[in-house]
């Protein structure tokens, strides 16, 4: 099912995700409007991390 991944690289993957979803809720926890700029930052951020994983995952990919 996982492919050639182990079971603790799909936990510590879906851990990862968990923590990045409690950090993006608590962010905009405060009722005020979202700015253009803020939402463009936190974009930049999510986008960058993204690639970040593909390029981990590029990286560690085997033939």
């Amino acid at each position: 099912m996982l492919g050639h991944y182990s079971t603790a690289n799909f936990i510590a993957f879906l851990a990862v995700i968990a923590v990045f979803l409690c950090i993006d809720l608590f962010a905009h926890k405060k009722d005020e409007p979202i700015t253009l700029r803020n939402a463009a930052i936190w974009s930049c951020v999510w986008i960058a991390l993204a690639m970040a994983f593909g390029g981990v995952h590029l990286v560690g990919a085997r033939p």
